[in-house]
Parts: structure tokens; sequence; C-alpha cells
């Protein structure tokens, strides 16, 4: 299973300094992938800008949306720009794709909430036909609808519960999409979670911030977060025996120790 980790560009007090020398010693590290969330209604920086200013500081790591809202995105616009980002990068580039549930991200685009789910798969229609040789598409979220997506439009699902049980029930499903949807082989099967090594403090005061719309949501995430070297090794032996090819670990601390110590870790 390989291992990618986050940009800290939803983390407050982030410098651009810091968010490349992050770039830098992940590319420098064992890691496999960088991974950025999107927000638009957040004093976050935006994927696209970060992964692509990460792209210029990196040679060897790979670039991934995890995930990008795409009904807030017009579909031509959004094509166009990532396939720029994937052809600059050298073909780095992983596009994991989701819905979002903050309706004040969709008010600030704008973009119709209530027809979010179908904004997306006209999106999907359309960089299907563009991405003929382009980046790979992973789907997110926990609906049964938009799990079923996988059998039609994606080359693989990430997961976002933390925990490798919920990683593990939702494989499943995208496993009976994909059967249904008569793919040959398995779709590519992705987890997130959230972690710090030390300030745990820290790490649960931005996720309850940054999930301050929701917070059962937050409270849950909490929960899953792992703190200690042993916490993380077990939960990545468990994505492991979950069918899981590759964690991503989203931080929760804006400090370059914590890129050095998971990559040790690992």
């Amino acid at each position: 299973m390989d291992v990618a980790i986050g940009l800290p560009n939803t983390i407050e007090g982030v410098t651009p300094q810091l968010l490349l020398d992050w770039a830098r010693r992940a590319d420098a590290g064992p890691f496999s992938s960088l991974g950025a969330i999107d927000r638009l209604a957040y004093p976050n920086y935006d994927p696209f800008t970060s992964l692509a200013v990460a792209a210029g500081a990196t040679r060897r790591i790979r670039l991934m949306t995890t995930v990008l809202l795409a009904p807030l995105h017009r579909p031509g616009m959004l094509a166009k720009q990532l396939l720029t980002l994937h052809t600059l990068s050298g073909g780095r580039l992983t596009v994991g794709l989701g819905l979002g549930a903050r309706r004040e991200d969709y008010e600030a685009a704008p973009a119709s909430f209530e027809e979010r789910g179908q904004q997306l798969e006209r999106t999907l229609d359309l960089l299907q036909d563009a991405f003929r040789q382009g980046p790979a598409v992973l789907l997110g979220g926990h609906s049964p609808k938009s799990i079923q997506r996988v059998g039609r439009w994606g080359d693989g699902y990430i997961d976002s519960s933390g925990t490798a049980a919920g990683a593990r029930h939702t494989y499943g499903l995208a496993d009976q999409a994909w059967a249904h949807g008569g793919r040959p082989g398995r779709p590519r099967k992705v987890a997130g979670f959230y972690w710090c090594l030390g300030r745990q403090s820290d790490a649960i005061e931005h996720l309850r911030t940054y999930y301050g719309f929701a917070p059962p949501q937050a409270e849950k995430l909490v929960g899953a977060l792992v703190s200690t070297e042993d916490d993380i090794r077990s939960l990545l032996h468990a994505l492991a025996e979950a069918g899981t090819d590759e964690a991503v670990a989203w931080p929760c601390v804006a400090s370059l120790d914590q890129v050095d110590r998971l990559a040790t870790l690992l």
C-alpha cells in the first residue's frame, strides 16, 4: 500500500514558504502523492494553485485532489485546468472529485446546492470525453448514490471516514457498483485519514473549526484522529488489510517536523 501526505492548505496560519517546504520534504521522502482538499467559503489555499506550486517545486511525487468539489466549477474550465496541471506536472495528477456538504460553498460560487449531484454527473460526462489520455478519476462520498457513480464514471473510489472499518464498508459498495457497471478488473481504492504526532489539542481544534458547520461530523473525525506512532502504524496496517491501494494522511498541524516524523515512521 502506498502512503500519500496531504498539503496543509486548509490549516490556519500556513505561509507560502511553509507550503513549498512541505511539498519539497514530501518529495524527498517515502510518500506517493501530495493531496489537497477543496473549500470555497473558507480561508484556505485553493487546491489548483497549491498543487500547481507544489508541482513546480517537486519532481517525483504525484499530485492528487482529495477531493475537489466539482459542482462549484464550470465543467469546461475544470477540464482545461486539470489537463493543464496534469500535463505541466509530467502526468503526475490524480483527480479526486466529490460534492461537499457545505451550503455556504455553493452560495459563494454561486452554484445550486440542491442540484449538485446532477451537476457532478454532467461534469463527469465531459471529463470522460476530455480525459482520454488524462488523469485517473477517483470519486468520493458516502451516500449510496455517490458510490454508485464509480461504476460508470470513476477509475476508483476515495473513502474519507478515517477508519479501516468505514473504508472496508464503502469499498464493498464500490466493488458492487463496479461489477454492476460491467467494468473489468477492480476499482482503485484510496482512503484518507486525519493525523498528527503530538500537539493533539491543536489537531482537535483544527478539525472542530474546519468541520464547524456539522458538529457531529467534527466529533466523529476527532474520534478517528490518530496521534501516536503506534496508532498510525495500526491504522495503516488495517487499511492495507481492507484492500487500500493508497492511504492519504491529511495533516492537522502545519509544522514541518510532522512531515519528517511521519516519513521516519514509514
